[in-house]
Parts: structure tokens; sequence; C-alpha cells
């Protein structure tokens, strides 16, 4: 039976995954985490203990000793056999929180990958095995006068979006010093049930139901812009690729690396309108040019995500299906169509 590492299980896109791996799959999963305050395993409470377990790590640490075999084997319940798919979400993921603290960053998203990929080469995954790395649109930095293909410049502006371009600059070094089997993905802002709290959708939905301001950041005087995809469309978009897409070539930059982009952009502005009208209240909205928290906000990202659709995925939800059901997880009261 096939066996796939899902790192980050606990988290909101990880578990998400985990459960759409349990219900479009036969494999059996191993969730690792380290279980901070953006890990829950209430998330994947209820899952069949013949397809899934857990195994707890901490990544900033290497993988030696027993702590292998716990992860090989799902706490004992799976065989010891390498893994045949590994698929790294683990990651330190507010932009905020990354410039009050950098340092933390960087070690979750480029050491922690490191010592994830170093265990997979000794032995933690199997000869003909791949890893995907999940990454995020943030690493291109802000939107040019065209939409970034999976292999343009890197060009962070924020400590999280350079821990995670420093995360994804790994792989490719492993691929063409040790022969390992890597791609890539950037994905977009993702929303959906269960996203943490610290996000800017449930974050925006709390104050509107509180009757308080939604801060929008502006850079001179335009209100961000994101484009926003559901989780099981980030779900979709990684089986697909684990079992159709191309690993990165170190002879063709070009390849083994996927952008899964949002239906559309929105700017923040649009999205908390929208947010009211599901909830049937009137948004309160304060603008910030210069928020304390950042030293300076981008505009807008921007990802050409034709290399994914290329190779056949097409997004199972909608904006505006997605939009709703997000709220909705989120809303204590019965909800009317936006």
């Amino acid at each position: 039976m096939t066996k796939i590492l899902v790192t980050g299980s606990a988290g909101f896109i990880g578990s998400h995954l985990v459960r759409h791996l349990i219900a479009h799959t036969d494999w059996q999963i191993v969730g690792l985490d380290r279980i901070d305050f953006a890990g829950d395993l209430s998330r994947t409470a209820g899952l069949p203990p013949d397809r899934f377990s857990f195994a707890y790590h901490d990544l900033r640490a290497p993988i030696v000793g027993t702590t292998d075999r716990r992860i090989r084997t799902g706490s004992g319940r799976f065989d010891e056999r390498p893994f045949d798919f590994v698929a790294h979400l683990a990651a330190g993921s507010h932009v905020d929180r990354s410039v009050a603290g950098p340092v933390e960053f960087f070690e979750d998203n480029v050491l922690g990958t490191v010592h994830l990929l170093e265990w997979l080469r000794g032995g933690g995954i199997s000869c003909d095995g791949l890893t995907l790395y999940f990454g995020t649109d943030e690493v291109f930095g802000p939107a040019t006068d065209r939409a970034f293909v999976p292999h343009d410049r890197m060009n962070p502006t924020n400590p999280y979006a350079a821990a995670k371009a420093g995360g994804e600059l790994v792989c490719p070094a492993y691929v063409n010093c040790y022969g390992m089997r890597i791609m890539v993905t950037h994905a977009t802002n993702i929303i959906g049930p269960g996203q943490d709290d610290e996000k800017f959708l449930p974050l925006a939905v709390a104050h509107i139901l509180a009757g308080k301001p939604v801060t929008i950041h502006t850079v001179q005087g335009q209100p961000c812009r994101r484009y926003y995809t559901h989780v099981e469309n980030a779900c979709s978009a990684v089986l697909h690729l684990l079992e159709r897409g191309e690993c990165i070539r170190p002879d063709d930059v070009t390849r083994g690396r996927y952008n899964i982009s949002g239906e559309r952009d929105v700017s923040n502005v649009e999205l908390v309108q929208a947010i009211g009208r599901v909830l049937d209240v009137e948004p309160i909205i304060r603008f910030e040019e210069n928020p304390p928290t950042r030293i300076r906000p981008d505009l807008s990202y921007c990802v050409d995500g034709s290399a994914l659709e290329a190779t056949g995925w097409k997004r199972p939800v909608s904006f505006d299906d997605g939009l709703r059901s997000t709220v909705s997880s989120l809303a204590p009261m019965p909800l009317r169509c936006a």
C-alpha cells in the first residue's frame, strides 16, 4: 500500500490535506507536527486508525534515534518501509510575527526543511519516492506588470517570505547533489474552515460580528489585494501533482515548479464587503497606511497557474462557494446567500 508523510498535519492546510487523502485515496498517512499555537490535533480527530497515524516531532531538530522509527511507522501503527510520498507543509506562516521575530521563521522554514530532506535521503523515502515542498507566492514579492511564472526570480520583502524562499532553494540543491525527486508549489492566499484566528478572513469575520472596524492595509492609498483560493483547491492540486506532476530538473528550471493560483484578484475591501453580505451585516472599515506590525505591506501578488492547469488539473471550488463555506464555518448564526 502507498504510504505518505504529511508534515504540518495538525495545521490548517495540512489537516485538510490529510482528510482529502483519506477521501480520495487508499493510502496510509503519517502526520507529523510539533503542536504549537497553530497546530491542533482535534483537526484530525475521528480519522480511521488503519489509514492515519500521528507522530510528534519538531523539525528544528534532526530526526534521529527512536524518532526515526516513530515517524516511519506512524508510532508503530504501520510497517517500517520508507515513504512513497512526502508533502512538506510544516512552516511558520504569518508575516506580522515574522517581522517581530524573524529567527524562528528561518529555523522553521529553512532548517526544518534541511532536517527533513536529510532524513529522507538517509532512507526515510523510497529510492523513487517524491517530495512536494508547499511554498507561497510571496517569495516572488509584489506583483509587477505580469503574473509570475513558477521559475521567476524570487524577491521576498519580509522575513516570512524570505524564509520560505530559503526552504525552497534547498530543494534544487538536494535534487542536484543527491538525486532526490522533489517538486515545489507556490500557493496564493488560502481560505477555508478551521483557518487560524490570526489570519485576515477569520479576523474580519470576528470583527464584523462584534461590530468592530476591520483594518485594511493600504499602499500609497490603495487597499492591498490578493488572490484567494479555497483550501480544497490547494489539497486537490497537491494530490494531483503527487500523482501527475514533474520533478525539479537541474538542467531545466521550468520543470517541477507549479503555481496554485486563486480564481480572481480581490481587494481586501471587496473581500470584507463580500463577507458582510454573507453575514448580512454592514462592515465597518478602517484604513491604515503604515501598520505598526509591518515596515511595508505588499500591495498585491499575482502568479501564473497555467503550468498546473496544463497537467489537467481543474479547480473544484469556486471563489464564491469557498468564501461562503469559510464564513459559514466561522459565524455562529444562520447566513444568507452572498
